[in-house]
């Protein structure tokens, strides 16, 4: 087990690097305890959004929606590039690199909220938003990154992936929640 949790800290390492567009997903070790390990502190990091609006039940779901569409965009793509030997390394480090932008951007949101709250009458306050957008443009280019060097695509095509895949999850989450 120690051996297992060892990789996953190589594989740690390498999801913080994709983050600072340092790493690659070719330098992951193609082990499947890491996609494991990495699940369950991505499951500990969405239970702390549990709140009297999202219960387990709905984060656990909402992580499952996000998984399956990962796993299905880039199983997709990697069996249309007759690539299907990157499949583990490529969804460990999709799924690693939400960890990380997970682990940074919530507790700053959550900080955010505390210390600016809402304007009033619905209104968002501009702090918040500016970070929501800035989170989100981080995520998106890095995930363009992954998908770039995945599936050794063009980045045009890897950001358009990567925003068509935001797109279709969003208005999951907001069908089905």
């Amino acid at each position: 087990m120690t051996y297992h949790f060892k990789q996953w800290l190589v594989s740690l390492k390498h999801y913080v690097q994709m983050c600072l567009f340092i790493s690659g997903p070719d330098r992951l070790p193609g082990g499947f305890h890491s996609i494991l390990i990495s699940l369950f502190f991505y499951c500990l990091i969405g239970f702390s959004l549990v709140d009297e609006q999202h219960n387990y039940s709905t984060i656990i779901a909402q992580i499952a929606i996000e998984l399956s569409l990962l796993a299905g965009f880039i199983y997709t793509g990697l069996r249309w590039k007759n690539m299907l030997t990157r499949l583990t390394q490529s969804f460990s480090a999709l799924l690693g690199i939400n960890l990380v932008i997970s682990a940074v951007s919530i507790p700053v949101y959550q900080a955010l909220i505390e210390e600016y709250g809402s304007v009033g009458d619905g209104e968002i306050n501009r702090n918040l938003l500016n970070a929501t957008l800035l989170i989100l443009f981080w995520n998106l280019s890095v995930m363009s990154l992954v998908l770039k060097q995945a599936l050794d695509i063009n980045t045009l095509l890897a950001a358009m992936i990567s925003f068509n895949y935001f797109m279709v999850y969003q208005f999951l989450i907001v069908w089905l929640f």
